[in-house]
């Protein structure tokens, strides 16, 4: 009884969750980034409604998007435009 205990110990692994290796590869083509939903112009406090979450994830995570809402566009940005941090002010 205490050897089956044992081998349920060691098949159930570690309680820490992480991507595996092939899962890895596939992080930036599956999340998500922070993207403008229409055309952005200079000088624009940016709200909810402004902005939009679109594939690829190599942008700004949509985990900070209340860093996000009201800063400002440091420049016109087309519509779909993936921000990045300099995109803002």
């Amino acid at each position: 009884m205490v050897n089956a205990i044992r081998n349920i110990s060691v098949a159930l692994g570690s309680a820490e969750k992480a991507p595996s290796p092939s899962e890895r590869a596939n992080i930036v083509v599956a999340r998500k980034s922070i993207h403008i939903a229409g055309r952005g112009l200079k000088g624009q406090v940016l709200e909810e409604q402004h902005l939009i979450m679109l594939r690829p994830g190599s942008g700004i995570s949509p985990m900070q998007m209340d860093e996000v809402i009201g800063r400002i566009l440091a420049k016109d940005l087309e519509a779909g435009h993936m921000l990045q941090w300099n995109d803002l002010i």
